[in-house]
């Protein structure tokens, strides 16, 4: 440790060790170290496992190992490498998720980017979502722009409700997409997006189920199965799309 200009104090912990409550500048992890409270600090880093019994308020946040949180967390950027759990809600930034994210409440971002998997006991907003992995969300998912690109093997993405000015949901194309679908044939949960309703002004859905959508521009695409349809001037169906009802509102 070395006192800095300002007064505050970076922290390496290496091995096992532990840290009062308080204000830091640059805290880095590399080995096991619990945290007694809340903490403050300019940049939080975790190699190996941290524990904080507090409440974190951090400018970045990086966890390659494994991350708990008891309370909620406040970050301007998040990357996750490794685990992140937290037991409140989590207010971000720019948030990416590589490898698995717990929020045991709310989750609010202004980007979230997911390639990895993100569970939220909650509701989720951002201003723009994306999702190339997989997600569960048991409230309501709401952003300006909402993108799902599908096609990863045990990585089900289900949300309870969806709403924002923008839904896209695509069957990723690539080739590992592909090798993907010749191993989990498509039509698998695993390989699709599960939501109770679906509402946006302009939606465009791909292997995709759900019992209501409603928008002003609809298309309904392949592997699509959709119990209810409601749409105010533009609608289109795939010829291997079910959907049980269409109503022009």
């Amino acid at each position: 440790m070395h006192q800095s200009e300002a007064g505050v104090r970076d922290v390496r912990i290496t091995g096992e060790g532990t840290l009062g409550p308080g204000m830091y500048r640059d805290v880095h992890v590399l080995g096991s170290g619990a945290i007694q409270g809340d903490c403050r600090c300019r940049r939080f880093k975790v190699h190996g496992e941290a524990e904080l019994a507090g409440r974190m308020d951090a400018d970045s946040l990086h966890v390659f190992g494994t991350l708990d949180v008891r309370h909620g967390l406040d970050t301007k950027a998040m990357h996750v490498f490794g685990t992140l759990s937290a037991s409140d809600d989590v207010h971000g930034g720019e948030v990416r998720v590589f490898g698995l994210m717990e929020v045991h409440g709310d989750l609010a971002a202004d980007t979230l980017n997911i390639h990895g998997v993100v569970t939220v006991d909650g509701g989720c907003q951002a201003e723009w979502f994306c999702c190339r992995g997989g997600v569960q969300i048991e409230g309501l998912l709401n952003a300006g722009i909402i993108r799902f690109d599908l096609g990863n093997p045990g990585l089900p993405c289900v949300v309870r409700e969806i709403g924002a000015e923008r839904i896209e949901v695509r069957r990723r194309r690539d080739l590992v997409a592909a090798i993907h679908r010749i191993i989990h044939p498509r039509g698998s949960a695993s390989n699709r997006l599960t939501a109770s309703a679906i509402e946006g002004d302009v939606v465009t859905l791909e292997d995709t189920e759900a019992d209501v959508v409603r928008g002003d521009q609809v298309d309904i695409g392949s592997g699509c199965r959709i119990r209810r349809v409601e749409y105010k001037s533009v609608y289109h169906q795939a010829d291997d799309a079910k959907v049980e009802e269409v109503v022009q509102v």
